[in-house]
């Protein structure tokens, strides 16, 4: 499994566009056997031989030459196969919701592009055909994101399938047939690529994936227990080295999951047209100073009234949780930080710590609204007065230090705390700034109810731009802070 910070590299990288999903055949576990194993067991079933010989490692074929019509018998063959494979439609359907721009397809049915168009998603659908010169294609996004068959499609009867097919489509992919310019570019500028159902020990895979993959510094993610069993660690050891993969060790539906769920918690799936209706609630982070309780409690209940969820730290936060995950956590899994600014927050480097964080998030798509209940932070001497008492609680844990230095007792807690506070030193005036030349909303005495219905109006129009947008409708300029 990932850890929590490479999923938050991996799903930042999918906001950015910046992603790129490859799916194989191997996306569902069939046991000790492999997708290939199951399509020869059902071609040996056929009443007439239409394959001579079976070339499991390589995952070819060699045709009987001698039955009449075996090319045009064995695509009819492989759209019956495909067909009855229903199990992949749940996954595809997970697949579709996914934020990727592109999505490069080993499989050379169109289950793909028919989930995109049950969920009348805006897509383009291209196919690298075997012999022929690909078709030019639109630059991939997440608004049109591109369904494109690698080794060709069932259509036309133009996939691989033996020796022969493979030396002409390599003879042309590696040569005057290059992939479409559009799709090299945005291939080129792929800083993280993801594998499910990617089986890596055929040869030919290998260049394939050396082709796409031009950014040497570009993060791979793919799941070993598609490989080989009795050959896995070897396979994983020089797979590894090869295409600078990172191999996790779980199932592709579980990777997918896990990934489907990350996106979600961050409000990034894709939507269908039928489905933006059903738009879950937009989610708030107040950021404040405890001492402020009582004020951000009316807030939260009014936000709350307009059909908001929202939090807050002392009802959200886990008992034993680090409050820095508690604090990126909650900025990244909101549609919007709300920075409660007081002389009470002003002295607090927790909120403003939050408010940072916000701001860099506000640069990927998230709302960033600093609101007042006094405006004292607006006096010329407002920075002085603030620098003043945090170089005073400076100089008191300095003196603690020393006096639990000279009774030789533990003082890590106290370190801790000197660094916050001269962090927040340091901070603090560009902090100041920032709110003095922002547009703060005022939610002073007597302001207070035209504050937050003007909030309410500025979130729900925020969020409805970017639900849109998200669900491949006329993309619009983006809100990106306040």
């Amino acid at each position: 499994m990932l850890t929590s910070f490479e999923w938050e590299t991996l799903v930042d990288n999918l906001q950015q566009q910046k992603c790129a999903l490859i799916l194989g055949p191997e996306l569902i576990n069939y046991g000790d056997k492999t997708f290939f194993d199951l399509l020869c067991d059902e071609l040996k079933k056929e009443p007439v031989p239409l394959v001579r010989h079976f070339f499991t490692n390589d995952e070819l074929v060699q045709f009987d030459r001698n039955v009449v019509g075996y090319e045009m018998r064995m695509y009819q063959f492989l759209d019956r196969f495909y067909r009855k494979r229903t199990e992949f439609d749940a996954v595809m359907e997970k697949v579709v919701a996914l934020p990727f721009p592109a999505f490069i397809s080993l499989l050379p049915d169109s289950r793909l592009t028919d989930a995109f168009e049950k969920a009348d998603i805006d897509h383009q659908s291209a196919r690298y055909p075997r012999d022929q010169n690909p078709e030019p294609v639109e630059l991939p996004t997440r608004q049109c994101p591109l369904v494109y068959h690698l080794l060709g499609t069932l259509r036309g009867c133009n996939t691989v399938l033996t020796f022969d097919d493979l030396f002409e489509y390599l003879k042309g992919i590696l040569g005057a047939r290059e992939l479409p310019i559009n799709l090299q570019v945005f291939l080129r500028d792929v800083s993280c690529f993801v594998f499910l159902g990617v089986r890596f020990e055929k040869w030919y895979m290998q260049i394939l994936l050396k082709l796409l993959m031009n950014n040497r510094y570009s993060l791979r993610y793919a799941s070993s227990k598609v490989l080989r069993e009795d050959q896995r660690e070897e396979i994983r050891t020089f797979v590894s080295s090869r295409l600078d993969l990172v191999f996790v060790d779980e199932e592709p539906t579980s990777f997918l999951d896990e990934l489907y769920n990350q996106c979600a918690a961050r409000n990034l799936l894709r939507k269908s047209p039928q489905t933006v209706a059903e738009e879950p609630p937009v989610r708030v982070f107040i950021s404040y100073s405890y001492r402020d309780d009582a004020q951000v409690l009316l807030l939260r209940d009014a936000l709350q009234k307009a059909g908001m969820e929202v939090i807050i730290g002392q009802e959200a936060i886990s008992s034993g949780q680090d409050i820095n995950d508690f604090i990126r956590q909650s900025v990244r899994n909101s549609d919007c930080t709300l920075s409660i600014v007081s002389e009470n927050s002003l002295l607090s480097a927790w909120v403003a710590r939050e408010s940072a964080a916000s701001l860099q998030e506000a640069e990927g798509g998230r709302l960033f609204i600093p609101c007042y209940l006094e405006s004292s932070f607006l006096e010329r001497d407002a920075t002085d007065r603030v620098l003043k008492k945090i170089e005073e609680e400076i100089r008191d844990i300095g003196n603690r230090i020393q006096e639990r230095t000279m009774l030789r007792r533990p003082i890590n807690d106290l370190l801790s705390l000197y660094n916050l506070y001269y962090d927040h030193q340091q901070e603090i005036v560009d902090y100041i700034t920032m709110l003095r030349n922002s547009a703060c909303v005022d939610l002073t005495t007597g302001k207070f109810d035209a504050g937050v219905q003007k909030l309410v109006n500025d979130i729900k129009t925020f969020a409805s731009r970017r639900t849109h947008e998200q669900a491949g409708a006329t993309p619009k300029e983006p809100v990106s802070g306040y």
